[in-house]
């Protein structure tokens, strides 16, 4: 059993927080755009810096883990992705100025909790 290498978690955290900061990005691009009342419109926030910039941070943020699927087993690697709950809601509180209520923090907990038990776990020796 072996632990993940330091560039592997490195790209895992790289990649969470790009697809966190991507979704509040595009959550700020789709508030300053027209409803989406038909294909068009949507296809008019593509239009949009905000949305472009969003995308952008999913398409660096799947290259990033691409490499980090090739490194660590995806049982490892798949859960960490349930980081971006509490980097979204953080972000979504402090950027947006959404409220957060106290029974979500108890998730968010729940959610870290169980990451820190994963991320615990050695990986086994690839076959």
């Amino acid at each position: 059993m072996t632990k993940p290498d330091t560039l592997a978690l490195c790209l895992i955290l790289a990649s969470v927080l790009l697809g966190s900061v991507g979704q509040i990005v595009l959550k700020g691009g789709m508030e300053n755009a027209p409803p989406v009342t038909s294909g068009w419109a949507l296809a008019s926030a593509f239009r949009s810096p905000a949305v472009l910039a969003g995308l952008a941070c999913y398409v660096v943020a799947t290259l990033a883990w691409l490499v980090v699927l090739q490194r660590v087993p995806v049982s490892f690697a798949y859960p960490m992705i349930s980081l971006n709950y509490i980097f979204v809601t953080l972000l979504a509180k402090y950027v947006h100025g959404e409220a957060v209520p106290s029974l979500r923090y108890l998730g968010l907990a729940l959610i870290l909790a169980g990451v820190a038990v994963i991320a615990r776990t050695p990986a086994p020796d690839p076959k």
